[in-house]
């Protein structure tokens, strides 16, 4: 059975006499985890659960399952998170890892779900073509390889003894000699990884036109770049494969391959099953505050570039989540997936401590380019840059328009997701 709830929202199970654990489902399993992914509580024999800022699918028990969607959506209007994504790839440094963002539980049963409810495939489809377009650009790798041959009048490396008994001498082909030698190319087990892959993308992605006409041109690039690659690897030789690190920018990318690969179980046919309405999809959960993030950054790049400061090391372990430092501006800016600042003019008095006290951290402020008298003349700008999907989509030339009431130099500032037509 399936329950259908939303993020970040608390409504009652109708247990129909069932019984369900409590328990709390955390990302990761972080079991410091302020906010769980979700929790099923008892309130006088009646069950309710509880839902946090991730979206995702997951087993309470073995009955029943949980699909929770994204709240700001709605009937008419879905988040575009394959655009959201693909919008803010280019940020991505080696600090972000997948793991950061979505967590998936190949370990546990799948569950089937309506394929509009599936954000996992195309989330990891979007983040997969960045990740090889920008291997494409910088030239696919050559290296040496293994190649068998049954080769004709001639010999070429190591004859293989039983290979040529069995295929040759024994059919009468005393000519022929099976060998096995090395070449150099791009036909290497990492490129056949990753040709694998994009060839399940493309069967994958053929019923869904939307999908084609983000990524479509992105696909169409990396195939070609991977038109002299064979996809002929054994599913084995993909789950024991271990990555060479002398192929820099292709860890991820074949990281991402075995999850790919793993999510349609390594077989075409439930990739042709997807043409269906329903599909069987592993237990996953997204991070959306840690999307939402990644999403400002691009955003703050486009407009400022390189006087945005991501994730800047302060005191005891603090992170703001961005610094602008520009000539006319000092603000520390903060990503706050949270819909509550549309209509509460304060927010969140815990969010304001916590960005108050980035704004007296020194080493933050140093890096802010502030001296000693500067921190001491008045506060520093504060920004907390939050979603609402009445907004704009687009960040505005004034940051700081709208304060917080009650609070010196701090502001908000809404921005819209984009949405799908």
């Amino acid at each position: 059975m399936i329950i259908s709830s939303h993020e970040h929202a608390k409504q009652r199970i109708a247990s129909n006499g069932h019984v369900f654990k409590e328990q709390k489902i955390a990302f990761y399993n972080d079991e410091k985890a302020d906010v769980p992914c979700l929790e099923i509580t008892n309130d006088k024999d009646e069950f309710f659960l509880t839902t946090g800022y991730y979206v995702g699918v997951d087993w309470i028990d073995e009955q029943h399952a949980v699909v929770v969607a994204p709240k700001i959506n709605e009937d008419a209007a879905h988040t575009d998170y394959v655009k959201i994504l693909t919008s803010c790839m280019h940020v991505f440094s080696n600090e972000i890892k997948h793991t950061d963002l979505f967590e998936i539980k190949f370990d546990r049963p799948y569950v089937e779900i309506k394929k509009h409810q599936d954000l996992l495939s195309p989330l990891l489809i979007a983040y997969f073509l960045q990740l090889v377009k920008a291997i494409v650009k910088k030239g696919i790798k050559k290296s040496y390889y293994k190649v068998e041959n049954n080769l004709r009048s001639r010999i070429k490396g190591k004859i293989l003894i039983p290979k040529t008994l069995k295929k040759n001498i024994f059919k009468g082909e005393a000519l022929k000699n099976y060998c096995a030698y090395d070449e150099f190319g791009p036909n290497n087990i990492e490129n056949k990884i990753l040709k694998k892959t994009l060839v399940f993308i493309r069967r994958y992605v053929s019923g869904l036109p939307l999908f084609n006409q983000q990524l479509g041109a992105s696909l169409n690039l990396c195939l070609s770049a991977f038109e002299q690659v064979d996809d002929d690897v054994a599913v084995k030789g993909i789950t024991s494969f271990k990555h060479n690190p002398l192929f820099k920018g292709y860890g991820q990318a074949i990281e991402l391959s075995k999850l790919i690969l793993s999510r349609f179980g390594y077989n075409e046919a439930i990739v042709t099953a997807t043409k269906t309405d329903a599909v069987l999809i592993p237990p996953y959960w997204i991070n959306m505050p840690m999307l939402f993030e990644l999403y400002i950054l691009a955003k703050l790049k486009q407009q400022y570039g390189n006087a945005v400061n991501f994730q800047a090391e302060g005191s005891f372990g603090w992170r703001p989540d961005f610094l602008l430092t520009t000539e006319q501006q000092k603000i520390i800016i903060d990503a706050k997936y949270k819909p509550r600042y549309q209509t509460d003019s304060k927010g969140s008095a815990d969010d304001i401590r916590q960005i108050s006290g980035y704004a007296r951290d020194s080493k933050i402020l140093m890096q802010l380019e502030l001296n000693e008298e500067q921190q001491q003349d008045k506060p520093v700008d504060c920004l907390i840059i939050y979603v609402d999907q009445a907004a704009s989509e687009e960040l505005p030339d004034d940051l700081l328009q709208t304060k917080v009431n009650g609070m010196v130099n701090f502001y908000k500032l809404p921005i819209r997701l984009p949405i799908i037509d």
